[in-house]
């Protein structure tokens, strides 16, 4: 996740505030139909698990 957190244009800052949380309407906030085709060649989508392992 490193990786992703130092190549995110949003910065770490926000991906650190919402970490664990649903943060559909923060994503969706600044994620529009041009952005998501702009990096539509990296991205990744999958589900999270709802409880943690550790």
């Amino acid at each position: 996740m490193s990786g992703f957190v130092d190549e995110h244009p949003g910065g770490a800052k926000i991906l650190k505030r919402v970490g664990g949380k649903d943060a559909s309407k923060q994503f969706w906030k600044y994620h529009n139909e041009s952005v998501l085709k702009k990096y539509q060649e990296r991205l990744k989508i999958g589900e999270v698990n709802e409880v943690a392992k550790l």
